[in-house]
């Protein structure tokens, strides 16, 4: 019989809870009276352009789950919570930071600003809580766990985000459908799943006491998604920053990576 302690039992049942408004949130956009048969056609057929990123990044997870370990459990569970419980947290987030800034900022200056103030912090901050709330369901933790963790968690949210653009867009113009999808497509190599890696895992190790990493890089690996993500969500943003800050982003994580890689550090 399974044997949870308190702390876990509470972990699950929130978890529970607020995947089930995830739930309805989320497939609340396919049952829209609105739409015709040639709509679902489109819409699916460009979701499914999405595997072009999806399936290798399966894969690769999959790869260091085996290589590592780690539960069989815990990519389903994360990639689950990801895409059911993080949307729909983000965007209440994100409404609530638009409610702050209102006071604050010009009309015009919060439509150019809106996307860059709010969703690189409700967003990344929803993410990693709902990941450290998954990982409370294991007694204990090492940082191929937690990071891992964030992938899936990150990948879930990623993929769910994308889903929500294609089809935002093709409602509005069902050609636009497959174009959103590779306008997705083309930003997927360092997106969601790669920034809450990175979190999850700077938080992990601040909070740990023997740390064989400098304060100032695991700082650095703290604030870099609120940054990058802010960067990418900026009106100013071009092919060039866009190029740019992806290239940042690539180098932190790998950095990350490599510092998960090695077998003298726990």
């Amino acid at each position: 019989m399974l044997s949870l302690s308190r702390k876990q039992t509470l972990s699950l049942v929130v978890l529970l809870f607020l995947t089930l408004i995830g739930w309805d949130h989320e497939l609340a956009i396919w049952y829209d009276s609105a739409f015709s048969t040639p709509f679902y056609v489109q819409v699916i057929f460009a979701i499914s352009l999405l595997g072009i990123y999806l399936i290798p990044a399966i894969l690769l997870l999959s790869y260091l789950r085996k290589k590592w370990e780690v539960s069989l459990f815990l990519l389903p569970l994360s990639f689950f919570v990801g895409y059911f419980t993080t949307g729909w947290l983000a965007i209440w987030g994100n409404h609530r930071l638009h409610d702050v800034f209102v006071h604050f900022l010009s009309k015009s200056t919060l439509e150019n600003w809106e996307d860059a103030l709010t969703a690189p912090f409700s967003e990344e901050i929803v993410k990693a809580g709902c990941a450290f709330l998954l990982l409370l369901l294991w007694q204990y933790w090492n940082k191929r766990l937690v990071f891992l963790t964030g992938l899936g968690v990150g990948l879930g949210f990623q993929l769910s985000e994308d889903i929500a653009y294609i089809f935002q867009d093709a409602s509005q113009h069902l050609n636009d459908a497959v174009p959103s999808a590779f306008s997705r497509i083309s930003g997927a190599l360092s997106s969601h799943y790669l920034y809450t890696a990175i979190l999850v895992t700077a938080i992990y190790l601040l909070v740990k006491k023997d740390v064989q990493l400098p304060a100032r890089k695991i700082y650095l690996w703290l604030v870099s998604p609120f940054v990058i993500h802010f960067l990418w969500n900026a009106p100013f943003a071009s092919t060039f920053v866009s190029a740019l800050v992806s290239l940042v982003s690539l180098l932190i994580f790998f950095d990350v990576l490599t510092f998960v890689f090695d077998e003298t550090t726990t």
